[in-house]
């Protein structure tokens, strides 16, 4: 039963590592998009 307990945290912890670092990167392209618009 531990080693089910032990993989399902860490593969939750990689699709949440996953999910933040998309949003990151998705986020920073909006910003360097936001400013060549605004020069």
């Amino acid at each position: 039963m531990l080693d089910y307990i032990y993989a399902g945290i860490i593969i939750f912890f990689l699709i949440i590592i996953l999910v933040i670092a998309k949003v990151e990167d998705g986020d920073d392209m909006d910003y360097k998009e936001n400013e060549e618009e605004k020069k």
